[in-house]
């Protein structure tokens, strides 16, 4: 149950991570850039820049599409690499780097700040928040495998050593 519920967290974990990432680059896209104003005979131009709680949210995102490819692949094509405390270590930092990013995302966009780009911003912070949860929930679901003895990898490691008897001598 739990391997195969991890499976579609991770599936679900890419998906939002590029919702985020799309939401994010296009609310940069609409504010950043260099804007010229002439009024009572004086002109002055104004460079806007991104804000950095909008970098850390598109880091995030980055980051989280590495990840899942590096959580998901590495158990099935690098079995030995794939050390359950190693997973469940990078699906917390993880977890704990969404929470910062949705935290000040959240605290940016305030409570006030409705409609026209805006709008697009906080479909960003909503999906940055279900990314913090699915990436809680496949941390939790690692934990509770390391702690009953059943994680993917070990399980993984049992097949293989079933599957070939010179090994099980060897490691007896």
């Amino acid at each position: 149950m739990a391997p195969l519920a991890i499976n579609i967290l991770r599936a679900v974990q890419a998906i939002l991570a590029v919702i985020v990432l799309g939401t994010g680059a296009y609310f940069v896209n609409l504010i950043v850039g260099s804007y010229s104003d002439c009024s009572f005979d004086y002109c002055y131009d104004i460079h806007v820049r991104a804000p950095s709680q909008l970098a850390f949210i598109l880091f995030d995102a980055c980051w989280s599409i590495l990840a899942v490819l590096l959580l998901g692949l590495t158990p099935i094509f690098l079995p030995k690499l794939a050390h359950p405390i190693i997973i469940a270590a990078l699906d917390a930092f993880t977890m704990l780097v969404w929470f910062a990013g949705a935290i000040a995302l959240s605290v940016f966009t305030g409570a006030y700040s409705i409609g026209g780009a805006y709008a697009v911003l906080q479909a960003c912070v909503a999906f940055a928040w279900f990314s913090w949860a699915a990436f809680l929930a496949t941390m939790v679901l690692n934990i509770l495998a390391i702690t009953k003895g059943t994680s993917n990898s070990a399980r993984h490691h049992k097949e293989e050593n079933s599957a070939n008897p010179e090994l099980q001598h060897a490691t007896v």
